[in-house]
């Protein structure tokens, strides 16, 4: 057993700093994760509130109702002469 007196104190007191250093820091992160809560709930609101201003797309009218429904897509005109690379 160590002799040297006031080690106990010493571990007993790094211990509780620890424990101490540690409990506020798990406050900060509640306060965090509450701020972080009410923003997303303020969010959720607002994109609520802006996806009912959109009206609802009836079936049939401007979307098509396939994939086989739209247009091919575009391809880029064919070179007679194919101008050599830039190297």
């Amino acid at each position: 057993m160590d002799d040297r007196p006031g080690t106990d104190r010493d571990l007993i007191a790094a211990k509780d700093e620890t424990i101490g250093a540690l409990r506020s820091e798990v406050e900060h992160l509640r306060a965090e994760l509450a701020t972080r809560t009410d923003e997303l709930q303020r969010r959720d609101v607002l994109l609520r509130e802006a996806l009912g201003r959109i009206p609802a797309l009836g079936a049939g009218q401007d979307a098509p109702s396939s994939p086989a429904a739209a247009p091919p897509p575009a391809t880029p005109p064919v070179r007679e002469h194919p101008s050599p690379p830039p190297w």
